[in-house]
């Protein structure tokens, strides 16, 4: 049995990489059981593969739960399902059919187990009719008609290459109507393309750091501290010593307005330097940080680019808006590249912050709070009235107090104010630098944290709409499963084609070049357009369609349609691209080889936070969900044999 996940951590991650594009593993457990899990849980995550189409990994589960005793009606019903899903009946061994007659036969009778019952009887009376080509089909189109809806949708969906000829005719219509009706059922157009999304990174916000005094400057600041104290002290003495009690109230005056001075001096400074500080961080043309071509600092700033351009406020200039805000845009692209850096974080999984940002720039640009900063660090006008009065006062008194001590002790006065000048200067700046720091670092982190608050609510709220739109696995093969059924619609119009001309089809679908891909752990990937080859085998000939399909915008464009006898069919080969990609070489007798990509050599390279996975294992179950094996079975056939793998005995497999 091919590798399963029995014991699971971190899956709970965002999105993952993959090889040659990135491939988002969204956080998903669908797929995923402990090995001692009751048979129940078993067949529940094989229903889920069936569903997601990938019938050979579900069989590997029922089996597992039938071996365990849940051996009902219902669970036998899945069963024969992954048995004949993607496989024509041509393709089954004689040990095979013999297996799926023996389930098919074993009918409950209860009525707790009549809908399942009547579903394995006429998909037994349907394969009775394909043993026999003798035997009339139709009660078994009948029975299939008079089960209810979701059976008779199953078994068309399933069985959709078991089906062919007079059979397939009469649930064509019904089939062919279905896939019109679903094909962009439940918002596909709306939904979509949220699959292709990967899990957002979580918000940060760059955190300011707080500027501390050296060691060498704490002491320098402590020393002219004590020494500026002893000073004004010792000035202060001198004039009690001389009995100057006017000069002494002078001393005092000369310290409070000193106070009063520094205060509003200190605002105001502050303030202008701040603006200084910010106007050079938004400034239009400033320092570029050149980024690695190809790295992830590029790419974020081609992101903030692209977004810039893109969120232009309606009816703006768009080039003075660009110019305008061009500091800002600097100024963001830097701080998202160095808080992410080291995160190993890929750009789309940050994208949606990207956004966020840009939006707000547009929307402080339309209504003018972008400069907000500038109100905010404006210097008052009664701080600048109240720092030059200050200053005045401080003159004048302090002057009244040199002249007096001069004239009581010259040569200890004149020391004395040296020194408290001198000290004085050091011990302000030294002070004034660490306010200065200290509110600069609590204005800051403030911020910091009011940006992160709203950017914790906008992730909270893009993640909710993810979760919410994200279709499942389920509804993107429904989808899939509806885009070929019109295709071969499509074909057999074109060619003018009923069902009973045809002998066989097949589909070979692989991802498009430069394609987006997801998937969840475990599931097949999914992408977002697809290459997709339709073979149609009638008695004449082989009828090839080749489609490009944009199935995240629901598009399609027949690109190429072919006709060529069996006898032109030179080979088939099947190649490795890398370790676990796979090409398929189709070589016609006049022309040139195709060339087909059937899965992406870059599985092997997929990482994330996932739970590891098998890439040998990745890739079987993507050549399981691309029905490669039945593909590569008619037309190795043709190859090999021409006409005579029509009139050969099909019952002659294996």
């Amino acid at each position: 049995m091919s590798e399963r996940l029995h014991s699971v951590t971190n899956i709970a991650g965002p999105g993952s990489w993959v090889g040659l594009q990135t491939e988002y593993i969204h956080n998903s457990t669908i797929y995923i059981t402990s090995p001692d899990a009751p048979p129940e849980e078993k067949f529940r995550v094989g229903l889920n593969h069936l569903r997601a189409g990938a019938p050979a990994r579900a069989r590997e589960w029922i089996e597992d739960a039938m071996a365990e005793g849940l051996d009902v009606p219902e669970v036998r019903y899945y069963w024969v399902l992954s048995m004949l899903s993607k496989r024509s009946y041509r393709d089954l061994a004689h040990a095979e059919r013999e297996r799926l007659m023996r389930r098919v036969s074993l009918v409950d009778d209860t009525e707790e187990e009549h809908r399942w019952s009547r579903a394995l009887r006429a998909i037994r009376e349907l394969l009775e009719c394909l043993d026999d080509r003798t035997r009339d089909p139709g009660g078994a189109l009948k029975r299939i008609g008079d089960l209810e809806r979701g059976r008779r949708e199953e078994i068309q969906d399933h069985l959709d290459l078991v089906l062919t000829g007079g059979i397939k005719d009469s649930l064509w219509a019904e089939t062919k109507q279905r896939a019109k009706r679903d094909q962009c059922g439940n918002d596909r157009q709306g939904r979509v393309w949220a699959y292709f999304q990967p899990e957002p990174a979580p918000p940060r916000a760059r955190m300011p750091a707080q500027e501390a005094l050296s060691q060498r400057e704490h002491i320098r600041l402590f020393l002219a501290s004590i020494v500026f104290v002893v000073t004004i002290c010792y000035l202060a003495w001198l004039l009690i010593d001389h009995g100057a009690i006017l000069a002494l109230s002078a001393h005092a005056a000369m310290l409070i307005a000193g106070g009063f001075a520094a205060r509003h001096g200190f605002e105001w400074w502050y303030r202008v330097t701040r603006l200084r500080e910010r106007n050079r961080e938004f400034a239009a043309t400033g320092r570029v940080n050149r980024a690695r071509e190809g790295g992830f600092t590029e790419q974020v700033d081609a992101a903030f680019d692209w977004y810039f351009h893109r969120y232009a406020p309606r009816d703006a200039d768009r080039r003075q808006w660009l110019s305008e805000t061009a500091g800002f845009r600097r100024s963001l692209r830097d701080e998202i590249a160095e808080i992410y850096r080291e995160q190993r974080t890929g750009v789309d999984k940050i994208r949606w912050l990207i956004r966020f940002l840009v939006r707000q720039v547009a929307l402080g640009w339309e209504h003018g709070t972008l400069w907000e900063y500038r109100k905010r660090y404006r210097v008052a006008v009664d701080t600048k009235v109240w720092c030059g009065v200050a200053l005045g006062a401080a003159a004048a008194t302090c002057a009244a107090v040199v002249w007096t001590v001069l004239r009581a002790e010259p040569v200890g006065a004149v020391i004395a104010c040296l020194l408290t000048a001198a000290s004085g200067a050091v011990s302000i700046r030294g002070v004034a630098k660490v306010l200065f720091g200290r509110r600069r670092f609590l204005e800051e982190h403030q911020e910091s944290q009011d940006k992160l608050q709203e950017r914790q609510e906008e992730y909270e709220r893009w993640r909710n709409k993810l979760d919410r739109l994200r279709p499942s696995d389920h509804e993107m093969e429904t989808w899939l499963r509806c885009d070929r059924t019109l295709l071969l619609a499509y074909a057999l119009e074109h060619f003018r084609l009923r069902w009973s001309d045809i002998l066989a089809h097949t589909f070979i679908q692989s991802p498009a070049a430069g394609c987006k891909r997801a998937r969840v752990p475990y599931g097949p990937s999914r992408y977002s357009r697809y290459d997709i080859r339709l073979f149609l085998i009638t008695r004449d000939g082989v009828r090839e369609v080749g489609a490009d399909l944009d199935f995240e915008n629901v598009t399609r464009d027949e690109r190429e349609r072919n006709n060529f006898r069996f006898d032109a069919v030179s080979s088939v080969h099947v190649g490795k691209v890398g370790s676990y990609g796979y090409k398929l070489t189709l070589t016609l007798m006049n022309g040139d080889p195709q060339k087909i990509e059937v899965t992406d050599p870059g599985v092997a390279d997929s990482t994330g936070e996932g739970p590891a996975e098998s890439p040998a294992a990745r890739s079987a179950l993507n050549l399981d969900a691309a029905g490669f094996s039945h593909a590569l079975h008619i037309l190795e056939g043709i190859a090999a044999e021409g006409k005579e793998w029509i009139n050969r005995d099909p019952h002659a497999i294996g």
